[in-house]
């Protein structure tokens, strides 16, 4: 869904017409049907005042069509993040060579 589509169904959602959501967020009647139908992209301070205005749809409104558009992965309905690899913990071995190499060190000052 495109974002101009969102801020249509927030502003539906909430039973406001195009002019009063327009100066709930303090903007023109024209921009904001600009930005309703896509015609103009809303800048980052008019998303911003939705989000403070409506948090329960911060990250519907942003993730899908912002973050996608900016390279910030986005998970996928049923789909889960692979945990990062844990370090390998250290061997008896690497850690009695790590102790050697540290006494030749210290020996040597």
């Amino acid at each position: 869904m495109t974002l101009s589509k969102k801020i249509k169904q927030i502003r539906a959602l909430n039973n406001c017409t195009q002019e009063e959501f327009a100066k709930l967020l303090g903007i023109g009647y024209t921009t904001f049907q600009k930005y309703e139908t896509g015609a103009v992209f809303p800048r980052f301070e008019l998303l911003q005042k939705i989000c403070k205005k409506f948090p329960k749809y911060t990250l519907w409104l942003i993730i899908d069509d912002i973050g996608v558009k900016q390279g910030i992965p986005v998970l996928k309905e049923n789909e889960q993040r692979i945990p990062k690899s844990k370090k390998p913990s250290k061997t008896k071995e690497t850690q009695a060579t790590h102790a050697k190499t540290k006494g030749d060190i210290n020996a040597s000052n």
